[in-house]
């Protein structure tokens, strides 16, 4: 089968198939989940523009964090009110907001980065974020009301039907081929 036939989610079957060149009905039946091994190495370690998303939310007196969305793999822009934030590791995250809470002064230094406490409103030029389980939480904490915008890079619904086209598929059947292969080899 040649490669520019591979258009559809049975067009790349049919090729790992011939390819294989297996009989045993135990390999055949398999084939689905190679492809689908093969669909999600494919999109956890190929970073295109059309695998992101942007999405918006308003913080509210009941949620000051963000409930991450399903199909999130990981953020690449956060902006709350058009202002970026800045992605760190969780234990950064609660040593710079331990460290603004415990300050006698109204200026703490991290690493280069200020926090001002001014009242009961934060100025700060250190603007963080850090994922907690499900959850995106801020510092400093936006306000009720404020906007978060995050473009974040999606996973793709797993080809199901015959006539799927992803654009995976599309754009690199070659290698959607020779992933579900190499999956296929460990079995």
């Amino acid at each position: 089968m040649a490669l520019q036939q591979i258009n559809t989610y049975a067009d790349l079957k049919e090729a790992v198939k011939l390819w294989l060149n297996r009989k045993d009905q135990a390999t055949i039946d398999m084939i689905p989940m190679f492809v689908n091994f093969a669909e999600k190495q494919f999109t956890r370690l190929v970073k295109l523009p059309y695998y992101e998303t942007m999405v918006q939310f308003n913080i509210t007196d009941t949620f000051k964090f963000v409930v991450i969305p399903q199909d999130f793999l990981s953020a690449k822009h956060v902006h709350v009110n058009g202002v970026p934030y800045n992605r760190v590791d969780v234990e950064t995250f609660q040593r710079v907001k331990q460290k603004y809470q415990k300050s006698a002064e109204h200026t703490i230094a991290y690493d280069g980065m200020t926090a001002t406490n001014a009242g009961s409103t934060i100025q700060t030029t250190a603007r963080l974020f850090t994922r907690i389980g499900e959850q995106i939480h801020f510092f400093p904490t936006p306000a009720v009301g404020d906007l978060v915008e995050m473009i974040y890079s999606q996973d793709i619904p797993e080809m199901q039907f015959d006539l799927d086209q992803p654009y995976n598929l599309l754009i690199a059947p070659d290698i959607m081929l020779y992933l579900s292969l190499r999956h296929a080899s460990t079995w």
